[in-house]
């Protein structure tokens, strides 16, 4: 059934028209003012809750703070989140992420660009680092980003991850939808890449005041 619904997706990414604005779910600049977004994961069905506040001092720069609950299933600590990022031009930007994810202090530098091939179709791309502890990883995430409307946005891609013993490609596809100005909802579901892990499905809801 996961299965079905991405390829669903996918086939409505590849035959649909729209119009539409460019929003999706990697972003490049800001938006002044504060947004609060929630985010779980749904399927397979998990514990933590993710809450973050992204405050845009302009249309460049925008801080942010998340709150990551406990997981009581693997009795991991609630912890925060600290991030930034800077679009130094209008379509690349850097950011970079601080969390103490079970009391080790973790942190994650990046660079992502986007290319807007028409009014409807952006590619981007994304490039990071990160580091727990003695752990550290790299992942590469590509993906198109299609507006139907002004009101719908989806999207379709992968993400890379290597570390010095391994790697995987997971493929990600979702969708966004914008009801009221002021209100998103997204969905997205993976194809997990890694042996014996499940496929997820992702939610999350946020608001702009």
């Amino acid at each position: 059934m996961k299965r079905l619904l991405v390829l669903t997706l996918a086939l409505v990414l590849t035959l649909s028209v729209g119009y539409g604005t460019m929003a999706s779910t990697i972003g490049i600049g800001a938006t002044e003012g504060l947004t609060v977004e929630l985010y779980k994961q749904i399927d397979p069905s998990v514990d933590p809750v993710t809450i973050t506040g992204y405050y845009g001092l302009n249309e460049q720069l925008q801080l942010s703070l998340g709150y990551t609950t406990k997981d009581k299933k693997n009795n991991d600590d609630a912890y925060l989140t600290l991030g930034a990022r800077y679009a130094f031009v209008e379509n690349i930007a850097v950011y970079f992420e601080y969390n103490d994810y079970e009391k080790e202090p973790g942190t994650k530098f990046g660079l992502r660009g986007k290319y807007s091939v028409s009014d409807q179709l952006a590619l981007v791309g994304d490039l990071n680092f990160n580091k727990i502890d003695d752990y550290d990883w790299t992942e590469i995430k590509g993906q198109a980003e299609y507006g139907f409307n002004d009101m719908v946005v989806g999207n379709i891609g992968f993400k890379y991850s290597k570390d010095d013993n391994d790697s995987a490609t997971d493929i990600i596809a979702g969708i966004e939808v914008y009801p009221i100005e002021q209100v998103y909802a997204f969905l997205d579901y993976t194809i997990v890449d890694t042996k014996g892990a499940d496929d997820t499905i992702e939610f999350g809801i946020g608001y702009s005041f």
